[in-house]
């Protein structure tokens, strides 16, 4: 059949098929162009209202501006100081570099969704006060980006923009909204104020200063008074067992850290050295070369006779066996290395032969150990018992088991050349009580000592605000004595008189014990209190405030301004970043798209 044919059999099927596709093209078409026209919400509501997708692309522009035009450069912002010494110019700037930068690019001065989000909630906050901008001030913004300030042409700033993909037109359309932004910055900035009030309470706060008279308490006078039951030693052991020595600030822990054995070799420069020669022929040797070094000119006759005084000769022998030391020692570890090496290419991952090949290279050859004869160490102690311990921990507790049996070499130039090897690790574990009993019960006993002693702190406190410190340190001796004796242990003391101490004057954050520093200052003249060390101390203190020394009026009217300079930075930073993120948590962001 004909083509033709084809078409006249089957025409009215292909007109209504035309007729349908019309139909759904004249529907869908307009549809189409509506929903690529029509504005759509990529980031969510700031203010109540829809963020449109053109308001977040040109947000991004603006971003990207101050990234490609390098805005944050501080060095750039230094220069930019000196073309613009106004004020109001030089504070937009510093703007940008601080609480623009910090707000807009919290994990650093990148391109990302966030950092345009961010604009647009400060840039819709400016505009919805109305602020504006004007050429000076997009000039005094853009002056510091440009390498050579103020001496750029026409020609070479348009070739400048192009060379980062800008026109002057994109560049001032996305400065003005910069410009917007940081002006509303500073406005919020410049309303922040610090009172001559302030001042003086900042001040007073850190230069006050008291005496105090005291009476210490070590938590060790009071041990023996602890009874330790294998019930109390269990709980205590219970509550401390799945912890670590400082995890959590606690000071008590069983868990045993993660552990290795490190056996190393070592050739020491300084032993070296003692069986070092030097010869006569090469002191000369090294003079004739060293001319120069010794004022004589360096084209003189090499064949004449060396007149070496003793000092010098001396001092170039030192030198020289120095020399031939450290060489000596690099070559021991190094031919040791090398064998090593080669046995560990031939065998396998095992244990190397070190003290072997140690004792034949004339190295000596070590296993970390503690003081008890334990060859698993933990990271901080083989960094204290070993010569280049830390840096050795840093490979020893690596991750992986892959490091087993590597030989590694570690140098200091002057003191030694070592090879070590980490030889086995253990993994962290609860220890059992019966392996930890004697340190739970010295723990246990510490801490009720301390407490204890505390509790006999209160007493002597209340005598004293009935009588006063001497008195009542006297007494409370005496108890302390009796107390001690009834348990027999007074064996070699005489007398437990408490002593009562003064204090020099000190400020807040110089008091001679931590722990009375601000309550001594939050006493009266003659009030008595008590105050307990953190571990590990086991102190307590008995204290009266016997003298306050106000801050002087004069000091503060010399240091007034500098004090108001800096604090009004903290407290307007403080503000900024108040007020910043209070407007980035009522902005409601999303990523939802609407048609």
């Amino acid at each position: 059949m004909s083509l033709t044919g084809w078409f006249r059999k089957h025409q009215r099927h292909m007109l209504v098929g035309v007729a349908v596709f019309l139909m759904i093209a004249w529907g869908i078409g307009p549809a189409l162009r509506t929903m690529r026209t029509a504005p759509r919400s990529s980031a969510g509501a700031i203010r109540g209202e829809r963020v449109t997708q053109a308001e977040t692309m040109e947000a991004r522009l603006s971003v990207e501006m101050v990234l490609r035009l390098g805005m944050l450069d501080f060095q750039r912002a230094f220069a930019l100081r000196r073309l613009y010494p106004e004020a109001r110019r030089d504070s937009l700037y510093l703007v940008l570099l601080s609480p623009f930068r910090s707000f807009v690019f919290p994990d650093g001065p990148r391109l990302s969704d966030d950092s345009v989000w961010r604009f647009l909630v400060l840039l819709r906050e400016a505009e919805a006060a109305d602020i504006t901008w004007n050429s000076a001030e997009i000039e005094a913004l853009l002056a510091g980006v440009f390498p050579d300030g103020k001496n750029l042409n026409a020609s070479q700033y348009e070739n400048y923009l192009l060379s980062r993909r800008f026109t002057d037109a994109a560049v001032t359309q996305r400065a003005g909204d910069i410009v917007k932004v940081l002006k509303l910055i500073a406005l919020r900035r410049s309303a922040v104020l610090v009172s001559s009030a302030e001042c003086w309470q900042i001040y007073c706060y850190r230069n006050e200063r008291v005496r105090i008279k005291y009476v210490m308490l070590d938590g060790k006078q009071f041990e023996p008074l602890v009874e330790a039951t294998e019930e109390q030693l269990q709980d205590f052991y219970q509550n401390y067992k799945d912890k670590f020595v400082g995890e959590g600030g606690s000071p008590y822990g069983y868990m045993a850290p993660r552990r290795v054995k490190v056996e190393y070799a070592m050739a020491s420069v300084e032993e070296v050295k003692k069986d070092i020669k030097v010869t006569r022929e090469e002191i000369d040797q090294y003079y004739r070369q060293h001319k120069a070094d010794y004022g004589i000119a360096a084209d003189t006759d090499s064949a004449a006779p060396v007149e070496i005084s003793d000092a010098v000769r001396e001092q170039i022998r030192v030198k020289l066996a120095a020399q031939k030391a450290e060489d000596e020692v690099t070559r021991r570890v190094d031919d040791t290395l090398s064998q090593l090496r080669s046995v560990s290419e031939r065998y396998g991952n095992g244990p190397q032969p070190l003290s072997q090949y140690a004792r034949s290279h004339g190295l000596d050859y070590h296993v970390v150990r503690t003081e008890s004869g334990r060859d698993l160490v933990s990271s901080q102690q083989l960094a204290q018992l070993a010569p280049g311990g830390e840096e050795m921990a840093k490979f020893a507790f690596a991750e992986g088991d892959e490091e087993l049996y590597f030989p590694m070499k570690i140098a200091r130039p002057g003191e030694f050349t070592l090879i070590y090897q980490v030889l086995e690790r253990s993994e962290p574990e609860t220890q059992t009580f019966a392996q930890v009993k004697e340190q739970v019960r010295e723990d246990y006993v510490k801490v009720q000592g301390a407490e204890k002693a505390e509790r006999f702190a209160e007493k002597l406190c209340d005598q004293a605000r009935q009588t006063d410190m001497e008195t009542a340190a006297l007494e409370m001796g005496k108890r302390l004595k009796n107390l001690l004796q009834a348990v027999g242990q007074t064996q070699g003391q005489e007398t437990l008189a408490l002593e009562v101490k003064e204090s020099e004057p000190f400020g807040r954050s110089a008091a001679p014990f931590p722990a009375v520093a601000e309550s001594a200052f939050a006493l009266e003249v003659g009030q008595v209190a008590v105050a307990r060390a953190k571990p590990p101390s086991y102190r307590v203190y008995v204290f009266e405030t016997t003298e306050r020394m106000p801050a002087s009026e004069e000091d503060f009217a010399r240091s007034e301004e500098a004090l108001r300079s800096g604090t009004l930075m903290l407290k307007q930073q403080r503000a900024l970043n108040t007020w910043m993120g209070a407007l980035l948590s009522r902005a409601h962001k999303e990523e939802r798209k609407q048609g």
